[in-house]
């Protein structure tokens, strides 16, 4: 392990300054959303996480099985009824880090003690912010796919939590929703039943597209439900918010994301140069977009703060430190580390659709 350098900035500091930066940005992020960031004493029931393990039992609703509870004075009460339990399944939060180097140029051009301090902070804000939208295409990946691909490495790892073959579903040729005398609220309809089958409960909120809002702005089904005239005397095109009322009342549909609108409004915001992010044709139908039960972003621990470099509660969350370089010309690097993992615990609870080209 390289030195780590106290006198440029003390590893309190640092810590104190990434998780900062990481956690306002990750407050931007709409996947944080759906899968909140959590140590291990934040994590909701039936999550729980043991050093760098995380373990969860998929597709699992807590049931209420006795159908009274009254009994007669004086007479014992009934045993409740146990439910067997489930497959557990477990992954390991995987390492990530990232490091920024002030360089001997760096050190020779503007050298001194305030420089480097106020240097290596913006390189440590930096780093939050890069390490926080790297996790948000994990989340989303993992959501929208029901699996996540690390490839970033020397040996790639595929995480497949479990969603159910059926609950995803590429629509081709004339079942696409730009084609003629396509329905897409009697899908939507469709693909609710069918999450509903698995999870027992049906989806209230929908992530999608621009493009695929406007589809939906000139079907005529859509527009003759939110119009309640014939085709022939009703317009060509609808506000968006007659299309999220159809979806409301029609198929259930409380709440709708426009996801490459959302990211937009983050690049915007923070001066960052946009890209692709959610998949622009497709659908995923999910049970909310606060918080819905569905999984997390576990937060795990890292070395540095096992070995007492920083103190972080529960060793858990991201760390910034500072490090010598080793050789000869003078250099710092600028050092964020931690350990993550988007684990999706509801995959039954989604529903996914390419429903155009």
């Amino acid at each position: 392990m390289s030195q780590i350098n106290t006198s440029v900035i003390s590893p309190e500091e640092a810590t104190g300054s990434v998780q900062g930066a990481f956690e306002a940005v990750s407050a931007q992020l709409p996947f944080n959303s759906i899968l909140p960031d959590s140590t291990p004493d934040q994590m909701p029931q039936g999550i729980t996480m043991d050093g760098t393990t995380v373990a969860w039992t998929a597709n699992q609703r807590t049931k209420i099985d006795d159908k009274n509870i009254f009994r007669a004075w004086d007479a014992e009460s009934k045993y409740s009824k146990t439910v067997k339990g489930a497959k557990v399944l477990r992954a390991e939060v995987q390492p990530i880090g990232k490091r920024l180097r002030i360089s001997e140029a760096d050190i020779a051009r503007n050298g001194d003690d305030a420089f480097t301090h106020t240097k290596a902070l913006e390189y440590f804000q930096n780093l939050a912010a890069s390490t926080a939208f790297q996790l948000e295409l994990a989340r989303l990946k993992t959501v929208v796919d029901g699996k996540l691909s690390i490839t970033e490495r020397d040996l790639p790892t595929t995480f497949d939590f479990g969603r159910a073959s059926d609950l995803s579903k590429n629509l081709t040729g004339n079942k696409m929703w730009s084609a003629d005398g396509i329905n897409p609220v009697e899908d939507i309809k469709s693909w609710s039943e069918l999450v509903k089958k698995h999870d027992g409960m049906a989806p209230q909120a929908m992530v999608t597209t621009r493009k695929v809002m406007n589809l939906l702005a000139k079907n005529p089904q859509v527009i003759s439900l939110a119009t309640e005239r014939s085709a022939d005397t009703s317009p060509t095109m609808i506000k968006e918010s007659a299309v999220r009322e159809v979806l409301s009342e029609y198929a259930g549909i409380r709440s709708v994301l426009v996801a490459d609108e959302a990211y937009d409004t983050f690049f915007q915001t923070n001066h960052i140069e946009a890209q692709d992010m959610f998949p622009e044709d497709t659908v995923l139908l999910l049970p909310g977009l606060l918080d819905s039960g569905i999984g997390v972003t576990a937060l795990g621990p890292t070395a540095e703060a096992r070995l007492g470099v920083v103190s972080n509660p529960g060793d858990c969350g991201l760390v910034g430190v500072v490090q010598d370089t080793a050789g000869a010309p003078p250099a710092y690097d600028v050092y964020v580390t931690g350990s993550a993992l988007p684990v999706f615990t509801q995959p039954n609870s989604t529903f996914k659709a390419t429903v155009t080209a």
